[in-house]
């Protein structure tokens, strides 16, 4: 894991160690539950989770909905977002998708565009699927949640 040098320095340490054990964490239990699930996986890295979920969008031709209130923040990301810290690859990641996201505001999208990521899964379950699959995962300790849909469309992401 990386941090934006001035994050690293405005964040708490706890947060600092909170996200590194959230980033280093070995993800293959992960992979091993969800990954025969799954219709399309990928490890969220430096394109940002609105990044890699447009990649997702173009291969299936498809539109995405992410609830922006149900996307998991690591401890000290909403502060450190709220005064304006970005990575240096942030404003990139954000134009790369311009004209394709929709709706949204604040913190929680920043989020989206973030490239200090490491682990963690991006995944398409049916909708059947999904509460099981992450009420697994979460009880075997993964931070996981339901944060979208796709639906018909053209390939672009909206933001509730």
């Amino acid at each position: 894991m990386i941090l934006a040098a001035e994050m690293a320095l405005a964040a708490k340490g706890a947060d600092v160690a909170t996200a590194w054990a959230q980033m280093s964490r070995p993800q293959g239990d992960v992979a091993a539950r969800i990954g025969a699930l799954a219709h399309a996986m990928t490890d969220v890295t430096g394109f940002g989770l609105a990044g890699h979920l447009i990649g997702i969008c173009d291969a299936s031709a498809l539109g995405a909905e992410i609830a922006l209130a149900d996307l998991p923040m690591l401890p000290g990301a909403r502060a450190l977002l709220d005064a304006g810290q970005r990575a240096s690859l942030h404003a990139a990641n954000e134009a790369s998708l311009a004209g394709r996201i929709s709706g949204g505001d604040g913190a929680r999208k920043a989020l989206l565009f973030d490239p200090q990521t490491s682990g963690g899964f991006l995944a398409a379950l049916p909708p059947t699927d999904a509460a099981t699959a992450v009420a697994e995962l979460r009880a075997a300790g993964h931070d996981a949640a339901v944060i979208g849909r796709f639906g018909t469309g053209a390939p672009r992401i909206t933001l509730i």
